[in-house]
């Protein structure tokens, strides 16, 4: 990607379009620098809550991050069949993506992905003269901040929890359990049966 200035600072071009974003994530995808399930889900986000932009609003990606929420709420009351909670799912994946894509396009060479990307300030490049006195002092984490990790699910859905320190693979056992018996078809004679199978035949090969 051309990295010159004229170029990655012109929001409403193609070069920083949803449209491009959209191709540049299914490229990460595909080359294995993120999740190609969590890129896919990404994409259908970003693609469905810009179905409602008509001519004369902006696609540049920027302008679409700045605008998701009300964006999310536009494709809501078009599409009354779907729960509020996968309409926010939309939300949060449509912002982890385009969030991505501009902070690689504001600087591809430093650019790293991680698991819950934050909106770099428009002013990030400027530094206080407190952060000079104290190099060393870690930001303080962003009040609102998502601490909570996402697995995707079928049909849109997401799975959100948070791991405490020190997660062993007992603690991972014990909550597989727990799980287990709050699923709505859950089912003790055969669930737990086969639940009992599987540790056991782990536990062989682990021993």
């Amino acid at each position: 990607m051309n990295t010159d200035s004229s170029n990655v600072s012109a929001f409403g071009s193609s070069v920083k379009s949803c449209d491009a974003a959209v191709h540049w994530l299914k490229q990460k995808g595909k080359a294995g620098h993120v999740n190609p399930t969590t890129a896919r889900l990404i994409v259908t986000a970003i693609n469905k809550l810009t179905e409602v932009l008509v001519d004369g609003e902006s696609r540049a990606a920027e302008d679409v991050l700045e605008e998701i929420q009300s964006l999310a709420d536009r494709w809501g009351r078009l599409n009354p069949s779907v729960s509020p909670d996968t309409i926010r799912t939309y939300m949060s994946r449509a912002r982890r993506g385009l969030t991505w894509y501009v902070d690689f396009c504001a600087d591809p060479t430093a650019f790293r992905f991680d698991v819950t990307p934050r909106r770099k300030s428009k002013h990030s490049n400027v530094e206080t003269k407190e952060e000079k006195a104290n190099p060393a002092r870690p930001e303080p984490r962003p009040q609102g901040a998502d601490p909570l990790r996402q697995l995707p699910l079928s049909d849109g859905r997401e799975f959100r929890y948070e791991l405490p320190s020190d997660w062993s693979v007992a603690d991972a056992r014990r909550t597989a359990w727990h799980l287990l018996t709050m699923a709505k078809d859950f089912d003790p004679d055969q669930d737990i049966a086969g639940a009992t199978r599987a540790l056991e035949s782990q536990r062989r090969l682990e021993f």
